[in-house]
């Protein structure tokens, strides 16, 4: 009798924290809705939650937000997920990302004025496998390496569907958020594929950020762009503005060009050096029809466009003071250009210098 006393009890307890479960767990999915929703100011909706809250284990299906930056939004639609947060931090103060997985997430940021979005998808993992150095903020999330794929990311115009990147991936290491912003010093590398369609290049970017001393050291490479990869960026880039998209081919013919970017940046100023190489180069008409730039500076075009080897530019330093609104590094770069090009072919320099001082006698 004694026996099936206790059995009856256990049982009793048993749905007694089964039920306390469920009840918690429905809170918790309402206060996620809500909090979307009040941050946002637009409906947020879950298919399915579920977890196991006291090992800090969640799985959610078919979840649609949306986020706002200012006066831009991005729409959000998470066919599927799991997030493993661990019995610490179901306990403690910091939401640590014991592991997390999730795929074919959709995003999409609408231009204004109804001219086009882009939009594309995300696959995000990540994983924890030791503990934050130093002490963090409460509710701070972290997470040990995450990573973030890029299947795809186009630009959609009202005649035109451009693909911008595929194939891509971001890694952050460690991730760490703290009120919405990155909290701990972190290393980051992308690497990603340009406009499929149009075989373009390759974006590589690697470096390290500080945010609370905003301590940024990196470098962005944009390997073997070519015209059609160089006009599909151009295009979605007239999207927002609503204005004609600027015709890459008008400047530049033929051809493929690399750049590369190193910056180190504070709070207050950034400097840094940018590479240009160039590979078969053929000028376009706005070059060689201009009535300044075409006649003067023919023979360093020719001889740029004769070279079968690659041309390099640079690097070429510049200084950027971030408390004013002039850009000094913008007049930098254009004379160190120039210098780099006399560099090219002094003797094609002197004849377009030659050619510049005649047409200018001439107008006189």
């Amino acid at each position: 009798m004694r026996r099936k006393t206790l059995w009856i009890l256990l049982l009793v307890f048993a749905l007694a924290l089964v039920g306390a479960h469920q009840y918690t767990l429905a809170r918790v999915r309402v206060a996620v809705i809500d909090t979307l929703r009040s941050e946002n100011r637009y409906p947020a909706t879950v298919s399915s939650f579920s977890g196991l809250l006291p090992l800090g284990k969640l799985w959610v299906s078919e979840l649609k937000f949306r986020t706002r930056f200012g006066d831009q939004t991005v729409d959000w639609a998470i066919a599927n997920g799991s997030l493993d947060l661990g019995v610490p931090s179901a306990l403690g103060r910091v939401w640590r990302l014991d592991s997390l997985q999730s795929k074919g997430i959709g995003w999409k940021v609408s231009f204004p004025k109804g001219v086009g979005s882009l939009e594309g998808l995300l696959d995000l993992s990540g994983r924890t496998s030791v503990d934050p150095a130093g002490k963090l903020p409460k509710e701070t999330l972290w997470c040990g390496d995450l990573r973030v794929g890029i299947p795809i990311a186009r630009a959609v115009l009202p005649k035109v569907t451009l693909e911008l990147l595929h194939q891509g991936e971001l890694r952050v290491a460690p991730f760490s958020l703290a009120d919405g912003e990155p909290f701990l010093p972190y290393d980051f590398n992308l690497r990603a594929n340009l406009a499929e369609k149009t075989r373009g290049g390759l974006l590589l970017a690697k470096g390290h950020h500080v945010p609370l001393e905003k301590k940024l050291a990196g470098e962005a490479r944009a390997l073997g762009l070519g015209v059609p990869t160089i006009e599909s960026f151009l295009k979605a880039a007239s999207g927002p503005m609503g204005t004609a998209a600027l015709r890459a081919s008008d400047w530049i013919e033929g051809g493929s060009f690399s750049v590369l970017l190193q910056v180190d940046s504070t709070a207050l100023a950034a400097k840094g050096n940018l590479t240009l190489r160039l590979q078969k180069i053929r000028f376009g008409r706005e070059i060689k029809e201009s009535e300044l730039v075409g006649e003067a500076a023919r023979p360093v075009l020719d001889a740029i466009e004769k070279r079968e080897d690659v041309v390099q530019l640079g690097p070429v330093a510049f200084e950027e003071d971030l408390s004013t609104e002039d850009m000094e590094s913008l007049r930098q770069l254009q004379r160190g250009l120039v210098a780099e090009v006399v560099k090219v072919d002094p003797g094609a320099a002197y004849k377009a210098g030659a050619n510049l001082l005649r047409g200018l006698l001439k107008k006189d």
